[in-house]
Order: C-alpha cells, then structure tokens, then sequence
C-alpha cells in the first residue's frame, strides 16, 4: 500500500517540477514537449492514485484498531435517538451515513474521503517532494494513530495543518475559522486557537528553555488540575486515561522529533523562505515530548505540531543542490522513522488488518 503510494506520490512530484519549468519558461531548455494542460491533467491522475491506496484501507476496515468499537457505540446511540456526548461533526456524519443507507461503515467512507483529501491538500501546499511526505506520514505512525484510530482528530490535525497557511499569509480570521472547524471533528483542536499569534513570532531559544523549565514541574500538580477540569467541564474524559498522569518517554519516538528539528535547523539556512510557523511547531513538538510527556496520551497533542514536518523537511530539504547530500538526510530521517514504526505497529491493535471483503 505505501509502496504505490510512494511511487504515484514520486511521479506526481516529478510531473509537478516539469509543470513548474514550463510556466516559468525554461521548458525549451529542458527538453520538455508537453504543454502545459497535459501536464496539470497527469497531476490530477497521479495525486488520485496517490490518495487511493491510503484511503481503501481506512474506507474499507472492519474492527481494527482500538477505537472502532467505541465508533460503532457512538453511531448506534446516534441513530437510534439515544443520543450520544460526541463532537457535532460525528453525529452529522453518522446521521449522513445512515441517511444514504451506507450503514456505520459510510462514517469510515465519509472520514475517510475528508481526511485523506486533506491529507492531499497540504502535502501538495506545503511539500517539496510528496513521496518522502508520505512515505514519513506512514512511518512516523500517522496513517496508524490517525487513519486507523483516532479519524476524527486525523480531520482535526489536518485542518489545523492546513490552517498554518494563513498564519503565514496573515490571515488571522481564516485561521480561526479553520481552527474553530476543526474543533467540531475533534475538541483538543480548541488549544490551537491562540497559537496564530504564539507561532508567527519569532522566538529565541532562550523562551523555550524557561517553557522547559515551567513545563518540568508540572507533574507534581497534574493529577489535581485535570481531574479538577474533567468535573466541571468535560465530564465524559473523568475516568479515561486521559486523568491519569504517568511520566513516561519512548526513546524512538524522541529520536524521530529530535533528529527532525535538526535537519530544519542545519536546512532553514539554505532556504530564502520565512520557516518560522513550522520551527516553532517542531520546537513545541520537542518541548512536550522532552518536558510534558506527563500529558495522558500526550502524542495527541504533538500530532497538531508535529505532522507538518513531513512537508516542510521535504520542502526545505529539496533547496539542497548536493544529490548525494539530500539522499543521505533522506536515508537517515527516514532510517529513524522505520526504527520507531518498527517497535510502533505490533501494539496498535491492527495486525492482522481486516477488511469489509474478509
């Protein structure tokens, strides 16, 4: 599955290059033939095939992974008028579902359909190569954490994702807006709201030391706060995991955050773009996982920060005219990947995947 989507995703890129040189009028002395309207159309087919393989195994699965029973709970009670304490968006979606008699399997077609849509979007938005995007989006637990699991925070993430575009074309209505949707697939969404102004600033190092060094502590008091906040706000998550509170780190999964702020680090030099919104995000990622790794179920909240990585690594990496150079920071940010997925996969309740065809 990744491997066609990798390959469609590589020849999508290649076609996009060729695209960009003949509407920049070098396409005579690259020896390309093709016009332009060609060219936009093999785009349109080869981003189709890229978002298909993906999409089949979300649209497609049938009790896999850990929250599809609580999915299947909530559209029964949704259906059936009992009513169920969920985000509008799911209860529209299963209503939707049910509506057009494609049953609890049409809230996966429909989630599905969105998220990977998304998916697309901001990879060709924001990436320099989109199969590395995906195949980094696959290894670093995404399509697992997200397309398999959790798909209404996969809609959330997204949405958020592409709102940082606005942060950096300063428009901040249509981030809110964004952001504001968001929170109706998936409420953690509401903690990015006031993160157009946090990640449009340009930090100093020294700002995040002190984060770090609030941050720390924060453990001795979780425990009382959050159970506090469960009470009187959101009831429903008191006796989750979300309450309880336990330090822990997965050295992988750091190694996958921290090599990858140092690749946007050394590359941010070489390129004449403003990558302050997405180094900020890789900063936030690092300070959570490092210092508030005490946060229930904590990579939940990375996800917002930390996905857009798989798009502007690509993109900055890309600037570098050295092919041995770029292939060798390919070769390792994508080695520590596949050493995280590979401790990742046997715990995330998929394997064996199964499918509505059997």
């Amino acid at each position: 599955m990744i491997g066609l989507t990798a390959v469609f995703a590589f020849l999508w890129t290649q076609n996009s290059k060729r695209l960009a040189l003949v509407r920049e009028g070098g396409a005579a002395s690259a020896g390309i033939t093709t016009t332009e309207g060609t060219m936009k159309a093999q785009n349109l087919i080869l981003a189709s095939l890229s978002f298909l393989p993906m999409f089949f195994i979300n649209a497609f699965m049938e009790y896999v992974g850990n929250d599809y029973q609580n999915y299947y709970l909530y559209y029964r009670n949704i259906v059936s008028g009992a009513g169920q304490d969920v985000e509008i968006t799911y209860h529209i979606i299963s209503l939707l579902a049910a509506e057009l008699g494609l049953g609890f399997q049409g809230v996966y077609y429909i989630y599905g359909l969105i998220n990977h849509i998304l998916l697309l979007l901001c990879i060709r938005k924001f990436s320099g190569n989109y199969a590395v995007s995906y195949v980094l989006f696959f290894l670093n637990g995404f399509f697992f954490y997200l397309g398999l699991n959790q798909i209404r925070q996969f809609t959330s993430v997204m949405l958020v994702f592409y709102a940082y575009g606005y942060i950096r074309e300063k428009r901040p209505l249509r981030y809110l807006i964004c952001v504001g949707l968001a929170a109706t697939f998936h409420v953690t969404a509401v903690v990015m709201l006031p993160f157009y102004w946090i990640l449009k600033a340009k930090w100093k190092l020294s700002t995040y030391c002190v984060v770090a060094l609030v941050l720390a502590p924060v453990n001795l008091f979780y425990t009382e706060v959050i159970t506090w906040l469960f009470q009187n706000f959101m009831p429903r998550y008191l006796n989750t995991n979300y309450a309880t509170r336990e330090f822990s780190m997965n050295i992988r999964y750091l190694c996958v955050v921290v090599v990858t702020l140092i690749v946007a680090l050394v590359y941010e030099k070489k390129s004449r773009e403003d990558t302050t919104v997405f180094r900020n995000c890789l900063m936030i990622s690092n300070l959570i996982v490092l210092f508030a790794s005490w946060l229930p179920e904590y990579q939940r909240f990375v996800f917002y920060f930390f996905i857009p990585s798989i798009a502007c690594i690509p993109c900055l990496v890309e600037k570098d005219e050295n092919r041995l150079r770029k292939i060798c920071v390919y070769a390792i940010l994508l080695g520590v990947s596949l050493w995280y997925f590979l401790d990742l996969y046997p715990g995330m309740g998929i394997i064996p995947y199964k499918s509505i065809f059997g």
